[in-house]
């Protein structure tokens, strides 16, 4: 992926950020990977609104996909 074909994922992102936060969203938040064979995996993210509930969203995602995650090892 070129670095014009990076910007365009990015312009991509910052429309959809735009339209959601046009609907009522206080925050949004997008992370994306795309993989190919000559550079690998690309990865991006985009996000706009209130800072602190996107970080907190996040966090908690993480927290609760590492619970589901040790729910299936012991299983």
């Amino acid at each position: 992926m070129t670095d014009e074909e990076s910007k365009s994922v990015l312009k991509l992102l910052d429309g959809h950020v735009g339209r959601l936060r046009e609907q009522g969203f206080d925050s949004v938040l997008i992370f994306c990977t795309k993989s190919d064979d000559k550079n690998g995996t690309r990865f991006w993210e985009q996000g706009g609104g209130n800072y602190l509930a996107r970080y907190g969203q996040a966090s908690l995602w993480v927290e609760e996909q590492k619970q589901i995650q040790c729910k299936k090892e012991v299983e």
